[in-house]
């Protein structure tokens, strides 16, 4: 056994491997052991949550910018259907010799009265596009109907309603909301609130407030 003071002071350092020497200094590890080890546990846990978080603020802006470009291409596909609505909308009114004016007049009067209503702006913008589409139905009946210049026999008229289930074909797609909206304008939009008109014979609030509009 020796004494580590007496070691130093004589500068020995060359002793049996069985020794044991005491009064030697702890080491700054040794003596704080411990908290160096829960130090460095709470470190490598600190460490570990802020990857994780950069990794998920970095997946959030990588989602962030696709969610855009999604919007963006939903917004483009919406702003495409309303260019070919009004497009269609004015062709079947040139076709039934009306000017292109009348499509816009039927958009303005639909958008006031929809406003007066009480509808959402998103709805009131809704029929402001899809309005032109009513008779895009008539595309598919004869001009000798279509252009006829007296009144309509039973028989005519019998066809001429056609353009209303016509014009529901042609613009029917559910997964396109305003297709689905306008189809529902075409449908609907001889249909009485009294329960005369036609195709179905709906009435009150079963047909759907832009087709009463």
């Amino acid at each position: 056994m020796f004494d580590y003071d007496v070691l130093t002071a004589y500068h020995l350092s060359d002793v049996p491997e069985s020794s044991t020497i005491i009064n030697k200094p702890v080491s700054y590890f040794e003596k704080n052991k411990d908290l160096i080890i829960l130090f460095s546990i709470i470190t490598g846990v600190l460490m570990t949550i802020i990857g994780l978080l950069l990794y998920a603020i970095r997946e959030k802006n990588i989602l962030n910018q696709k969610t855009l470009e999604i919007a963006d291409l939903n917004q483009e596909v919406v702003d495409t259907q309303k260019v070919l609505i009004s497009k269609l909308g004015a062709v079947i009114e040139t076709r039934s010799f009306e000017t292109a004016n009348h499509v816009k007049r039927v958009a303005r009067v639909s958008a006031f009265l929809a406003k007066e209503y009480g509808l959402s702006e998103r709805d009131v913008a809704i029929l402001t596009t899809v309005s032109p589409m009513h008779d895009v139905g008539k595309i598919g009946i004869g001009e000798n109907i279509l252009h006829k210049p007296g009144r309509l026999s039973e028989q005519e008229f019998e066809i001429m309603k056609y353009h209303t289930s016509i014009g529901y074909e042609i613009l029917k797609n559910p997964e396109r909301e305003m297709l689905r909206y306008a189809s529902l304008v075409a449908l609907e939009h001889h249909e009485k609130w009294c329960g005369g008109g036609y195709p179905s014979g709906k009435a009150g609030e079963d047909i759907h407030i832009f087709a009463r509009i």
